[in-house]
């Protein structure tokens, strides 16, 4: 007897893609297409008429149903370039470079502190931030470009001893680059980190309930099953404890697999959705500082792009933490449980 295709075998051989192909890539990279849409509109009002023109309805049904698949083709394509700049912007440099994998801080795990390497990223980060708001304040302290250009500096700066200091680490033992560190001088660079980014930062988690640790008994329970499974101790796995639950999660119960890969798509949303609203904010900022194009409507389309980065990052964070990575490890552990085999 010939081997049967189940309808959803079907259903993923005609449509090779899922949510995440819409939430992740397709809607972010529309957003991005519409900040654009806009700020060509802003900036060439005159010229519009080339958007416009690409309205199917304003050709014939054919010509309409092409320009359509073609900007449907662009805005995915633009979403997957967003998805490649946040995991770089958002993964690398904000979750892995400050605040940590969540799975460290739910497990309990003792955090690896790189004092420096966290403080840069505060620093870069931050400034990043008041140089995008800088042109808000539409010059009422002091000369727009000027704040710009030293925060941009500051950036440069900072991006730069990273890179130096890593380079180091390839030639130079680490106690002579911890020596370094341990000077006076060196160490006043973490004062502003020390003093007044953390306390920030520290009360921030707080307030979104993201600094604290799943239950004693549970994470007891976990270590003792992730033995039990995988023949390692979970603090000493690293990663693993995040990529060897997902995989165990979404390999059983479909509904497990549909809440985790639900939490997924809403959380690559927001990021990807973030850094296309962060993008566009250091696009017009570039365009105020080099053109001296500072009008209300530009610094309109800054606001707006400057704010849904903000709000979508925090919904981003809250929802990576709290929702997505505490589902792995709850259902892991439920689908170890007598009553779910």
């Amino acid at each position: 007897m010939p081997n049967r295709e189940t309808p959803q075998e079907k259903l993923n051989f005609y449509i090779p893609f899922d949510f995440y192909d819409f939430f992740g890539y397709l809607f972010p990279g529309l957003v991005a297409f519409l900040y654009l849409l806009a700020f060509f509109y802003y900036a060439y009002e005159s010229g519009f008429q080339w958007v416009t023109s690409l309205l199917p309805l304003t050709y014939h049904f054919l010509e309409g149903i092409f320009y359509f698949i073609s900007i449907v083709i662009i805005i995915y394509v633009i979403g997957h370039a967003v998805a490649t700049v946040s995991a770089v912007l958002f993964d690398r440099m904000i979750v892995s470079g400050i605040f940590g994998y969540p799975f460290v801080n739910l497990l309990g795990f003792k955090k690896k502190r790189r004092i420096y390497h966290e403080a840069a990223y505060k620093y870069f980060f931050i400034l990043l931030n008041l140089a995008l708001i800088t042109p808000l304040l539409n010059g009422k302290f002091a000369s727009t470009n000027m704040v710009i250009t030293i925060l941009v500096f500051l950036m440069g700066v900072i991006a730069l001893s990273r890179f130096l200091l890593e380079v180091m680490r390839k030639f130079i033992k680490e106690e002579r680059i911890q020596a370094v560190g341990n000077r006076e001088i060196v160490r006043l660079l973490l004062v502003p980190d020390r003093y007044f980014l953390a306390p920030i930062l520290e009360a921030l988690s707080r307030m979104m309930h993201t600094d604290k640790a799943l239950p004693k008994e549970f994470i007891n329970r976990y270590e003792e099953l992730f033995r039990k499974q995988f023949g390692m101790e979970a603090k000493d796995a690293g990663t693993e404890n995040y990529w060897l639950c997902y995989f165990k999660a979404t390999s059983g119960n479909p509904y497990h697999t549909g809440t985790i890969k639900t939490w997924l798509h809403l959380y690559g949303f927001a990021r990807n959705v973030s850094c296309a609203s962060y993008i566009m904010a250091a696009g017009l900022t570039a365009w105020i500082f080099f053109k001296g194009d500072n009008s209300l409507s530009v610094r309109v389309l800054l606001l707006i792009a400057t704010a849904n980065a903000w709000v979508f990052f925090i919904r981003y964070w809250m929802l990576y933490y709290m929702y997505y990575s505490k589902s792995i490890f709850r259902i892991f552990l439920t689908s170890q449980s007598p009553t779910d085999n």
